[in-house]
């Protein structure tokens, strides 16, 4: 593929999937640029999703047409779901018991002791800002496994990086959305600690089903036909 071909292709999927977007990391979003310096999470959450999604697209490009069949995609998704899953899960029961850990200690991880071995898992994972935007190159979504084909398809790391980097730019519109309408919610309705606590628990079951949902929506006959891009599920080796 020409280098035009693959960042049409690139900025196309991004613009036409950033509802898409919206529906599936709107969420994740929502929740890892609350609380704090909202301008300085919201920055390092786009700034560590671009970079992340430009060094995924760089490897993917790097080994070629086959690099899906040959990393361990899957499991890199399982982990990163597990990472994402466990701290909200943990914040959100928190929340529901009246742990409520002090608002200056959301953005620095670890000023305080961890006190059990929940608070040391929770205090190595991605929770907010920065981290969470690394992790979501990695979690299981339809949209990016086209992205990753696209990425592998062009050959060339520096191609697969660009690509996946527009991919990453033209679907920040649809993160914003819903990050801006969050805000707007939280400003007008002030919602209780265990309502913020149920909402919490509610995001961990979501990013917890997230692959059986995304597995379900790409098997569907109507997505394999009439997709502009191929959907390919990634495999591990072997």
């Amino acid at each position: 593929m020409t280098a035009w071909a693959v960042l049409a292709a690139a900025a196309t999927m991004g613009l036409l999937g950033s509802l898409h977007c919206s529906a599936m990391c709107g969420p994740l979003a929502a929740a890892g640029t609350s609380g704090g310096s909202r301008a300085r999470a919201i920055a390092g959450y786009l700034g560590g999703r671009l970079v992340a999604y430009a060094t995924v697209g760089a490897v993917l490009g790097q080994l070629g047409q086959h690099a899906l069949c040959r990393l361990p995609m899957q499991a890199a998704e399982n982990v990163v779901v597990v990472l994402t899953a466990l701290p909200a899960a943990v914040h959100g029961v928190r929340l529901l018991v009246g742990r409520t850990p002090a608002k200056s200690q959301l953005v620095p991880l670890r000023k305080r002791r961890a006190s059990g071995l929940f608070d040391v898992l929770a205090s190595l994972m991605p929770r907010r800002g920065l981290a969470l935007g690394l992790a979501t190159a990695l979690l299981p979504c339809g949209l990016l496994w086209s992205a990753w084909a696209l990425a592998a398809a062009s050959a060339r790391p520096e191609l697969g990086a660009l690509a996946m980097a527009t991919l990453a730019v033209t679907s920040v519109p649809g993160l914003l959305l819903p990050i801006v309408g969050a805000d707007f919610v939280r400003r007008r309705f002030r919602a209780s600690t265990r309502w913020e606590g149920l909402l919490w628990c509610a995001l961990a079951l979501f990013l917890a089903l997230r692959p059986l949902w995304v597995e379900a929506h790409c098997a569907m006959p109507s997505t394999a036909e009439h997709a502009p891009f191929p959907v390919p599920r990634p495999q591990s080796p072997g």
